[in-house]
């Protein structure tokens, strides 16, 4: 039910994103601030894919491999004239599932999923021992290497958002990146209030810094949009709301998606904007 609200709301958004100038201002912006919504839904399920995926690259692998073809949907439809400019937000999704795996390595947590710590000897001395990382591909790594390789990884997709300024940027990372942070509480309700309290606190800095940076945009070029718009994103807040107060007979935690429904959104996202892009060439 969440990814087919999630799917709603981006639809809504495109239409007036595409038919802008076309439509009158208050149907553009009404469907601009519905659109809103859609993002921390899909930055929600990601993180929440994360966790739930049985194998985490090829998790990350599928993102990009869908990223790849939907971008040149995109480029077109955009007409921006080049494959590499405004990435597709799969690949934001992509990156994030980098920033949060390169994250658990610089924080030693979740070692089932890239590594396993293990002690350095053998005892049964109930005394405190220096752990090593071995990592499921059959190599090992000391602590102190971890942590840098961590955080380089999570230097390097942040980067690379901004760099390549995939939608969203480093705004839709660490928003899935918060969403994951709220999931490692076990009760729900628990969950829905750290969400809510990260999101509101981060979305408050946005807005603060986009104020503190409206005459100095130029310094960081590729967040102009966003911060520009800060304001307006500020209402994806009101997503978490939806997330998590959802009737329960919509909610199904346990259950895992069929193979056509996992597969849906992939290619729902790059053809719909194709659809509205030659509508609107079409008769407008």
């Amino acid at each position: 039910m969440l990814k087919v609200l999630a799917l709603i709301f981006m639809t809504i958004d495109h239409i007036g994103y595409y038919f802008f100038g076309i439509i009158s201002d208050e149907l553009y912006l009404a469907c601009r601030l519905i659109g809103r919504l859609a993002f921390p839904i899909f930055a929600y399920l990601t993180a929440l894919g994360y966790r739930r995926t049985r194998n985490l690259l090829n998790y990350c692998i599928r993102l990009f491999a869908f990223a790849v073809p939907a971008q040149f949907i995109f480029s077109y439809a955009k007409q921006d004239g080049g494959f590499f400019e405004n990435m597709n937000v799969l690949f934001t999704f992509a990156l994030s599932v980098v920033f949060i795996t390169a994250f658990e390595l610089f924080a030693h947590g979740n070692y089932d999923r890239l590594v396993k710590m293990e002690p350095l000897q053998e005892t049964g001395e109930p005394i405190k021992l220096p752990w090593q990382f071995r990592f499921n591909l059959g190599f090992s790594m000391n602590p102190l290497p971890a942590i840098a390789l961590g955080l380089l990884f999570m230097f390097l997709s942040l980067f690379a958002a901004l760099h390549f300024e995939t939608d969203y940027a480093a705004y839709g990372i660490i928003t899935v990146f918060l969403f994951y942070l709220a999931m490692r509480e076990e009760d729900r309700k628990t969950q829905f209030k750290q969400a809510l309290l990260y999101q509101s606190f981060f979305n408050l800095i946005v807005i603060s810094t986009s104020y503190l940076l409206r005459e100095y945009y130029y310094i960081l070029p590729r967040s102009e949009y966003l911060f520009k718009h800060a304001s307006m994103q500020a209402y994806s807040v009101l997503a978490i709301f939806i997330i998590y107060k959802l009737p329960k007979r919509f909610i199904h935690r346990e259950k895992r998606p069929a193979t056509w429904q996992k597969y849906f959104f992939y290619l729902y996202y790059p053809l719909h904007v194709l659809i509205i892009v030659m509508i609107r060439n079409a008769f407008f």
